[in-house]
């Protein structure tokens, strides 16, 4: 799959979900929570215990798969989430050799930043969404004022974002959402609720679908 496939893909969803564990012992059965409830694009990042094993193994499964790596921080990072399988990789910050190496596997990234400099840095560099995190410092506000000077940029707003708030993030402009914690709530998976993680992921959905359908 070309890089442009995966990144049409992704924006077709608009949701990017972040699973970040501190042990692996449930992210397959996160993961098929996440799907059941239409939620296809699933991030891993690699401070998870054994990120990279089952980024090769669900992208091993199904070559559709929309697995991708997340808190990648260097180039080393990147080629071994990519020879996992990773489709897509997510950077907390702003490192052009890292969209260099990944746009050589035709695999998309999408850059952290904040400031509207550290944005336009990254889109500059390559980045095919630009991750404005953390979203939550300014939230909302912040996002719709960056959108003025820097349209034309696509954003993946992460850190803020909610099952409940999501519609106003689409309307504001996002071209798509991270979201983790809100999403995967940890109380869930402690306590083997993972209906709850379904019942989460169609309201989000349902949420980014009307959204886009008022746009």
């Amino acid at each position: 799959m070309r890089r442009s496939e995966i990144l049409e893909k992704i924006l077709e969803t608009g949701v990017v979900s972040i699973i970040r564990m501190k042990t692996s012992n449930h992210i397959l059965k996160v993961i098929e929570s996440l799907l059941a409830g239409g939620v296809n694009t699933w991030e891993i990042t690699l401070n998870t215990p054994n990120a990279l094993q089952f980024i090769e193994k669900i992208a091993s499964e199904d070559s559709s798969n929309l697995i991708g790596a997340g808190t990648v921080l260097d180039v080393d990072m990147a080629i071994k989430a990519i020879d996992a399988g990773a489709r897509f990789l997510v950077t907390p910050v702003v490192k052009p050799e890292i969209v260099a190496a990944a746009h050589q596997h035709e695999v998309p990234v999408f850059m952290g930043a904040f400031s509207p400099t550290e944005i336009l840095a990254a889109h500059e560099c390559g980045a095919d969404m630009v991750k404005l995190f953390p979203a939550d410092i300014h939230g909302l506000p912040y996002f719709r004022a960056i959108q003025g000077p820097l349209e034309g940029i696509k954003l993946l707003p992460t850190g803020g974002v909610t099952p409940d708030n999501a519609g106003e993030w689409i309307l504001s402009g996002a071209h798509a959402l991270g979201i983790g914690s809100s999403l995967i709530p940890p109380d869930a998976i402690s306590s083997g609720n993972f209906s709850k993680i379904t019942d989460l992921s169609k309201q989000l959905i349902q949420k980014v679908i009307s959204a886009r359908s008022a746009l």
